[in-house]
């Protein structure tokens, strides 16, 4: 999105009207031309004092409620005016009509602006997110803590932006699918491993996911705590047990719900099993807020700083995740024993399923465009 750009245009509007202003005619015209200018340079100042995307998003969002609701009082005003009998009467209504078409007008401009640079910066949602893909692989191959800080900083700005470069009103489950589907794609289309079919009884099968997921969490606070699951002293070996504990997850998963991801929910708990492990990349779940603090001293989690209750929060939601993953398990298998095979997905079938999502975005998205606006 080009800030400057919104900048540039709101300031052209401003100085072209401000001229309006000192060559009109009469004080009718003048009243007018001032109208529009303490607009744009209401509009302007906003956007010079705070230009993040979030805050320029936001303001788009609220200008549009703004017209909307200008545009209602104008129509039952009309409506008044073309019932109303008395000439004079109406004559009287015909100033404040003006003063409704001249605002909304005003404000289109500004909405206007603020739109169509909001949307160039990403007309293509499917190179957006093939963006996103390769920043994922990034993260993953990655062994400089200090740059896997600066990519997962960026993963998280690009994703908000998307966030905020979609309607409010659009769905906010068929983004959150679409950022599985490019975390799935992307372990995938990198993967080089073979797992050998193995079956396992439920507690088995229940045991080895449990420590799978204890392993994987354990493998992001190595440096400070002992683990049982990583003896290896060299760093590439480490990464490789961890990248197998990873694999042997997804193939639990898989073998016993025969899909690559699957959604843990529960009343108002809602999780998939790609965001458990983005979780316990960030959380330790051993509720050592110190350790927690360590690892994360220079970064934000999300956008802003983590306390002690925040970080309890978090780890009760996410060890009931887990219990409820387990659970569900459970009761998936049942008496029956497991086989369990790693089952690579169809990359062809998720690049489809992606793009059929990112569809559906941009269809809501046309459905919601207010004419006067487009």
């Amino acid at each position: 999105m080009s800030i400057n750009k919104i900048r540039s245009e709101l300031f052209k509007l401003l100085s072209d009207e401000k001229e309006n202003v000192y060559s009109s005619k009469n004080p009718e015209e003048k009243k007018m031309h001032n109208a529009k200018y303490n607009a744009y340079n209401e509009y302007y100042m906003l956007v010079h004092k705070d230009s993040s995307f979030s805050s320029v998003f936001d303001v788009k969002d609220k200008l549009l409620k703004k017209v909307l609701e200008l545009e209602k009082k104008y129509k039952e005003l009309l409506e008044l005016y073309e019932k109303e009998k008395k000439i004079e009467e109406k004559n009287k209504m015909v100033t404040d009509i003006n003063n409704y078409v001249t605002r909304i007008e005003t404000y289109n401009e500004i909405y206007n602006i603020l739109n169509k640079n909001l949307k160039s910066n990403n007309n293509n949602y499917t190179d957006f997110s093939n963006k996103i893909i390769v920043l994922h692989t990034k993260i993953r191959e990655e062994k400089s803590k200090e740059k896997l800080n600066e990519l997962e900083e960026e993963l998280y700005r690009m994703q908000e932006e998307r966030r905020a470069l979609l309607s409010s009103e659009t769905s906010i489950n068929i983004i959150k699918e679409i950022s599985e589907l490019e975390s799935l794609e992307s372990r995938i289309s990198n993967t080089n491993f073979n797992l050998s079919s193995y079956t396992l009884n439920r507690r088995e099968f229940l045991d080895e996911l449990k420590d799978t997921i204890q392993a994987i969490n354990e493998y992001y606070y190595l440096d400070y705590k002992k683990s049982k699951h990583y003896k290896e002293t060299n760093e590439l070996e480490k990464a490789q047990t961890f990248d197998n504990y990873v694999k042997k997850y997804y193939a639990l998963i898989s073998s016993a719900f025969k899909e690559n991801y699957y959604v843990i929910e529960k009343g108002d708990l809602k999780l998939s099993t790609d965001d458990l492990i983005n979780y316990i990349s960030i959380y330790n779940l051993d509720e050592n807020y110190e350790i927690f603090r360590s690892k994360n001293k220079n970064i934000l989690i999300g956008n802003k700083e983590i306390n002690k209750n925040d970080y309890l929060t978090k780890v009760e939601f996410l060890k009931k995740s887990i219990n409820l993953l387990i659970d569900q398990c459970s009761n998936k298998i049942q008496n029956k024993n497991v086989k369990v095979t790693y089952q690579i997905p169809n990359q062809d079938e998720l690049i489809e399923l992606r793009d059929n999502k990112i569809n559906e975005i941009e269809t809501i998205i046309e459905g919601e465009k207010i004419h006067a606006r487009r």
